[in-house]
């Protein structure tokens, strides 16, 4: 920056010089020539008061900073740290999964095992289900539980805990990985009669007959996660799917749940068995 203004100024001079030559440049020249006059006689006046040379030196020493700051070696770490923060880490030991034919449990399986061990009946008001004897689920350092507007955030305590044995292995395998430390996220939880009306309203096809109005079922979306703050590297959705997946086939081979993979609301659909 600082040569390209160093050689701009050299070639304004030599092309004032050269159209000093010519006859074409006489008028600027003389131009020239008188205003430089004027800026002298400025300057001598200027110098002979000493209040007025105050503000000549605060102008001057501005064009200083301003040349220093142009010629200073800028501080590249800095633009390491910035790359450093948009590394890409690789899920390198994954397993392809073919999610839509290992989580095919059918919907007869979760409704079945949710009136089994869920609620004996449907509570009909949000207000209602409150007062159960649930166990009401928080967004936590293992899982993040999303703004509900058609559910509330309520299971039974044995669906809790593998919520929370799920999402605790899901940040386990994100330390053994050394990747950051995402949260996979809850989108729906438990329906009251009253959740189920409000999403009638926006999904003609939603039913009171599903395994999400007895308090054992939840989804957990695979389409994003939420990410740290002041993360230094990411990892792919694609990866962090992946690694969910393999956490909830364990769950579903060890008989613990039942799992539905959902296309067209981009979630793990999963139900406790016990």
């Amino acid at each position: 920056m600082f040569w390209n203004l160093f050689f701009a100024t050299l070639a304004v001079l030599f092309g004032c010089l050269y159209l000093s030559k010519c006859q074409a440049g006489a008028r600027i020249s003389v131009w020239w020539n008188r205003r430089r006059a004027a800026w002298m006689a400025r300057l001598r006046q200027s110098m002979e008061t000493p209040f007025s040379v105050i503000p000549l030196l605060w102008s001057v020493a501005a064009v200083v900073v301003i040349l220093i700051w142009m010629i200073w070696p800028k501080d590249v770490d800095a633009g390491k740290e910035q790359e450093t923060k948009l590394k890409m880490l690789y899920y390198h030991g994954r397993t392809t999964i073919r999610y839509a034919s290992v989580f095919n449990d059918l919907n007869e399986l979760h409704l079945a095992a949710a009136k089994e061990v869920g609620l004996p009946q449907i509570p009909p008001t949000r207000h209602e289900a409150e007062h159960l004897g649930l166990a009401q689920i928080k967004s936590n350092r293992f899982y993040q539980v999303e703004r509900l507007t058609h559910s509330v955030p309520y299971l039974t305590k044995t669906a809790k805990q593998e919520l929370d044995r799920i999402g605790e292995a899901f940040y386990r395998r994100m330390r053994e990985l050394e990747f950051p430390a995402y949260r996979m996220i809850v989108t729906s939880v438990l329906r009251t009669e009253e959740d189920v009306e409000k999403l009638r309203k926006i999904n003609g096809n939603a039913s009171d007959n599903s395994a999400h109005c007895y308090g054992t079922t939840w989804d957990i979306t695979y389409a994003r996660f939420d990410p740290p703050k002041r993360a230094k590297a990411m990892v792919s959705n694609v990866d962090l799917k992946t690694i969910l997946g393999e956490i909830l086939r364990e769950e579903q081979q060890n008989g613990r749940i039942y799992v539905k993979y959902e296309q067209n609301q981009y979630c793990f659909h999963v139900t406790c068995r016990n």
